[in-house]
């Protein structure tokens, strides 16, 4: 999808295309993501959620959004749309991880289950110097409950 061809809109690529036009350009806004806003120390917005509140992006508010998450689908497939809870940064998503289900590989299913073991734990515990959001405790659970699927 390309965007409308409109004299004040103006298009840039990847995040760091975005900070530099939005820097030079007076009035403007933009969208990045939470760990190059945090990397680079670029300005950021307060946006109103559903609740009414103005909410500033952190660690707080974005595990706020996810802890909302309708987690009881068959698959991880989920995506958080303007979540309830007045903590809650309204515009927030995960970072997905593929997997195959069947890899015909029993060694490269042991790595994967092994990889994604170690990011619910060592992996969370530096998400926030990263510059990524720690997954809340009810995420990180049902996550854990899909590992035994990739094999």
């Amino acid at each position: 999808m390309s965007w409308p061809n409109q004299p004040n809109i103006i298009g840039a690529p990847r995040n760091d295309g975005v900070t530099a036009t939005v820097n030079q350009t007076v009035g403007s806004i933009g969208y990045i993501e939470y760990f190059f806003a945090t990397s680079t120390n670029a300005q950021v917005a307060m946006l109103e959620n559903a609740a009414g509140q103005f909410v500033a992006p952190s660690d707080e508010s974005g595990q706020a959004a996810l802890a909302g998450a309708d987690l009881t689908g068959k698959d991880l497939r989920i995506w958080v749309t303007d979540p309830a809870d007045p903590a809650a940064y309204p515009i927030v998503t995960f970072t997905w991880m593929l997997f195959f289900r069947e890899h015909g590989n029993a060694r490269i299913g042991a790595a994967l289950r092994d990889f994604v073991t170690w990011a619910l734990a060592d992996g969370q515990e530096m998400a926030s110097d990263l510059g990524y959001i720690p997954m809340p405790k009810a995420v990180v659970e049902r996550v854990r409950a899909e590992i035994p699927n990739i094999r």
